[in-house]
């Protein structure tokens, strides 16, 4: 191979021929040309460079060489590191590549989606929904509670990104001689999260916003897992938190926790098996300390005012995730998974209106023409049906109305049939067909609860 091209790409003169004959000496010899190349990179003629990148500056030889990092932890942070396939792939199935539940196990997170109504009234030993998918809970344990309200509260735009509501629980005051395994909780139970979540050395991290206008109100965020029910199942587990002490400002906080194994545990024969995030604002010390954190002292409502709650996460791993909302279509259809009514969205249950309702002609003092009715969504199991009638919105009774939709009377409403897709009513027998044959109506509102 000819030797006596030049070593560099700046010298490089291309030949030329003679007008019309090329003669074997004007053609530059492929490798000649190789190595030219390689000295102007700076890679060297002999030894290339291994796993090396080229990315010229125009500063010279040593600008052209970029490291390919395998590396899949990508802690180098480098600008002259260039991370191959694998090492890419690896940081994301270790940290960024979750989707559905592990990207994000918690319905109505955000707060958006209150189909039962946007406030209620909290009492002693009493299970209440408010938002879709969370629960109130409060157990005084002795003493006296002060006057407590959950609702939904409008953010103050631009407080927190990609939120528009939050949840607040009202007091008048700390409470008065409460037990001391007295508790309030406001929680959000992960229908099969311990399945899917939890196992032996496997974390997940809770992230939220929080504040509070009393002073040193104290929350503390903890899980419990959940075994499920029928047959017989493992008992629950509590796996408990550090209370955090809130300001009067939306600060964002995080919680990650280990989860206890699965090996060697029952789950329920029904399935219904849920890692439940539970948010305490109130504890007495014997319930505390096994549930809240070990040697933790008592904690009151302390003083009136407000504790406030917004956007909640929970995500597999020790990283709490950028928080994304889901459309509004698309969190009320995974609520109704669990609750369902046939009002219209602003309405609450109970409340005295046609809009939305069942109607059916009678056929029979008994039977309605059109007994059976369908949920918009499959429910995660057989629901509770609750039945309203639409003249004064009383529980258990439908309203019947003549064939010119003047009011008769209140009936009886009795279920049947049903199922995680749809029910049917029937009525008392009291029925009345004799004086209005024709046209004659039953109208309801009803509600379908299927939660865990």
């Amino acid at each position: 191979m000819s030797t006596n091209y030049p070593s560099s790409l700046d010298t490089w003169a291309a030949k030329t021929d003679n007008v019309d004959t090329v003669y074997s000496a004007d053609v530059n010899q492929p490798n000649d040309a190789a190595i030219a190349l390689e000295t102007k990179l700076g890679t060297g003629a002999s030894t290339p460079s291994s796993g090396k990148l080229l990315h010229g500056t125009g500063t010279g030889s040593s600008a052209w060489d970029i490291d390919l990092d395998t590396d899949g932890t990508l802690t180098a942070n480098s600008d002259t590191k260039i991370s191959s396939q694998k090492a890419v792939k690896t940081y994301a199935d270790t940290n960024y590549a979750y989707y559905g539940m592990a990207r994000q196990a918690i319905m109505n997170g955000n707060f958006d989606v209150w189909q039962r109504g946007t406030s209620v009234a909290l009492a002693d030993i009493t299970v209440a929904y408010q938002a879709d998918r969370w629960l109130d809970y409060v157990d005084k344990n002795g003493g006296t509670l002060p006057t407590l309200t959950r609702s939904r509260q409008l953010l103050t735009s631009g407080d927190i990104a990609n939120a528009f509501y939050f949840t607040r629980l009202a007091t008048n005051g700390a409470g008065t001689s409460l037990g001391v395994s007295s508790r309030g909780e406001l929680t959000h139970k992960i229908e099969n999260g311990t399945r899917n979540l939890c196992g032996n050395g496997k974390k997940v991290t809770v992230s939220f916003y929080a504040k509070s206008d009393i002073t040193n109100k104290r929350i503390c965020p903890v899980l419990r897992q959940a075994y499920g029910s029928g047959g017989s199942p493992t008992a629950e587990e509590a796996i408990k938190g550090t209370p955090i002490t809130l300001t009067s400002t939306w600060t964002k906080y995080t919680a990650t926790f280990t989860t206890n194994t699965l090996v060697g545990k029952t789950f329920g024969t029904n399935g219904d098996d849920n890692l439940t995030v539970a948010f305490h604002y109130m504890w007495g010390t014997t319930f505390g300390n096994t549930n809240v954190q070990t040697s933790v002292s008592a904690e009151t409502f302390v003083g009136s005012g407000n504790i406030d709650i917004a956007q909640v996460q929970l995500c597999a791993g020790d990283v709490a995730l950028p928080f994304q909302p889901k459309s509004f279509e698309e969190e009320l259809k995974s609520c109704m998974r669990y609750y369902e009514k046939s009002y219209d969205y602003a309405t609450a249950p109970a409340t005295a209106t046609e809009l939305g309702c069942h109607k059916s002609s009678i056929f029979t003092a008994w039977l309605l023409s059109y007994p059976v009715v369908s949920y918009l969504v499959k429910k995660r199991t057989i629901p509770t049906i609750s039945v309203y009638n639409t003249q004064n919105g009383s529980l258990a009774t439908l309203t019947q109305q003549n064939n010119a939709s003047i009011f008769i009377s209140n009936r009886t409403a009795n279920q049947s049939n049903i199922s995680s897709s749809r029910f049917q009513i029937f009525g008392d027998g009291g029925l009345d067909i004799t004086a209005f044959p024709i046209g004659s109506s039953a109208l309801f509102q009803w509600t379908a609860d299927a939660e865990l």
